[in-house]
């Protein structure tokens, strides 16, 4: 699929033409939209959900009343998200609707998800949205 884009600058414009609006043009062949393609780390479950093995584990020491433990995240598994979850995900704020979406995609309570987004790589980080991305389409 090719996509022509043509723009017509004003500066380019004879005199009598300039100040007149730019026009732009797009070409777009096949009409076929570019799908999300799965990272190749990714496993499809048979159950409909999708998991994703961490690059880097990440381990969380987790406080209650009964006292403390360790969870360890080496992988994350997404099932497909309801309107309720895109809801939640809209009505976060800009800066944390990537962390929420990770939360609602996930099950995984924000509380936790928060400082296991903080530490996870960036790699990771990317590939868990293209997982999100995958299950929107």
């Amino acid at each position: 699929m090719s996509k022509t884009i043509v723009i017509e600058d004003a500066d380019d414009l004879a005199p009598d033409q300039a100040g007149a609006a730019a026009t732009v043009v797009v070409d777009d062949e096949g009409g076929e939209s570019k799908k999300t393609v799965l990272p190749a780390r990714a496993m499809r479950n048979d159950d409909g959900t999708i998991t994703l093995p961490l690059l880097k584990p990440v381990t969380l020491t987790v406080k209650s009343a009964s006292g403390q433990r360790e969870e360890t995240y080496d992988t994350l598994t997404f099932r497909e998200m309801t309107g309720l979850n895109l809801r939640m995900i809209a009505q976060a704020p800009p800066e944390k609707q990537t962390v929420v979406a990770l939360a609602q995609a996930t099950g995984i309570k924000q509380h936790r998800m928060d400082p296991l987004f903080d530490n996870m790589l960036a790699r990771d980080v990317t590939a868990a949205a293209a997982v999100i991305s995958f299950l929107q389409e």
